[in-house]
């Protein structure tokens, strides 16, 4: 058997396949948010707040700092310092300070918080049955 030599890569083409993963990525990105946003307005929060109360209920365990929470978000400081003033009035956040350090604040759900996600994975849930591009959603 004759192996034959791997062609190179066309750059044009390669840069073609970059552009249709880039375009997928941004249209489905588009009706993501779009979803987040209906759902979230049913709690009278904005998708950035169902968000960082996504993140910091899935690390639960060690708490979520801002600095951290901002960089998951992919928001600036400013945002995220705002972001968490509000969901710390409406008490959806609780601030606790680590005992190896106290110098430090980090941010969990509150019992509130928990239950406002709650019912918005199950409403997400509901539409995400409706959509026939969604992701499959379990136990539906």
């Amino acid at each position: 058997m004759t192996q034959r030599a791997a062609q190179p890569l066309d750059p044009a083409c390669a840069a073609g396949e970059w552009l249709e993963v880039a375009r997928r990525l941004f249209s489905t990105a588009k009706a993501a948010r779009k979803l987040l946003c209906d759902v979230a307005a049913s709690e009278d929060l904005s998708e950035w707040a169902v968000l960082a109360l996504w993140v910091c209920q899935c690390r639960r365990q060690a708490g979520l700092d801002q600095r951290a929470m901002a960089a998951e978000l992919a928001v600036s400081a400013a945002q995220i310092s705002e972001l968490v003033a509000e969901l710390h009035r409406r008490d959806l956040l609780a601030a606790l300070r680590p005992a190896d350090d106290r110098r430090r604040q980090v941010w969990r759900t509150t019992g509130a918080g928990d239950e406002t996600l709650a019912r918005i994975l199950v409403a997400l849930a509901g539409r995400l049955r409706d959509c026939p591009d969604a992701p499959a959603v379990r136990g539906a």
